[in-house]
């Protein structure tokens, strides 16, 4: 058994329900993509948490509000899906393209499931993240989490994200606020549901 398993994840929920993948799969209605790029081991506060231990803390309390749920996919370099519910170690770039064509490429249009970034700069390939969202059907909501700089050029981008979608865009204040602002997504205060 895995000793990281986040109690409420995918993998949890398999477990607990005696479930397939494909079955446990059909009850998720949130997809997060979690950026686990390099500038993520960022510590912004006192307490000496990172941007990435502080997603992983949000995370884990989400899952466990909403058991079987909630798909954790990590993007970096390359896209890699979490069914323990934990993000995977930061490194690399932000290649927020290649979790954006991974979403598209498991039917997230036909199962209307609810898609979240968080990040906390610039993707790689800004032109390409918005040509394949444009593909997506459902809003991409978004969440802020790097440095409290207004001008930053990532928050732009995803607000940007954000607004080409029809998606909400929150910023968690350097991940401090990111629990509160999953929990207004996650219960459907935006898009009017």
């Amino acid at each position: 058994m895995n000793s990281n398993l986040v109690p409420g994840s995918i993998q949890n929920s398999m477990q607990s329900n005696n479930q397939s993948l494909a079955q446990a799969f059909m009850n998720v209605s949130h997809m997060i993509l979690c950026d686990c790029s390099g500038s993520m081991d960022t510590v912004d506060f006192k307490d000496g948490r990172s941007r990435w231990e502080r997603m992983k803390e949000a995370l884990a309390k989400v899952q466990a509000q909403h058991p079987g749920q909630i798909m954790v996919i990590s993007f970096s370099d390359q896209v890699e899906v979490n069914l323990d519910g934990v993000p995977s170690p930061v490194t690399g770039s932000t290649n927020l393209d290649a979790a954006l064509i991974y979403a598209l490429s498991h039917q997230i249009n036909e199962l209307q499931i609810q898609l979240i970034v968080i990040s906390d700069g610039m993707p790689d390939d800004s032109e390409g993240c918005l040509k394949t969202a444009a593909q997506i059907s459902a809003p991409i909501d978004t969440i802020f989490i790097g440095p409290e700089d207004p001008q930053d050029i990532g928050r732009a981008f995803l607000q940007k994200l954000a607004r080409k979608t029809g998606g909400t865009h929150a910023d968690a204040a350097g991940a401090r606020f990111l629990k509160e602002k999953m929990d207004i997504l996650l219960l459907g205060q935006s898009h009017g549901k």
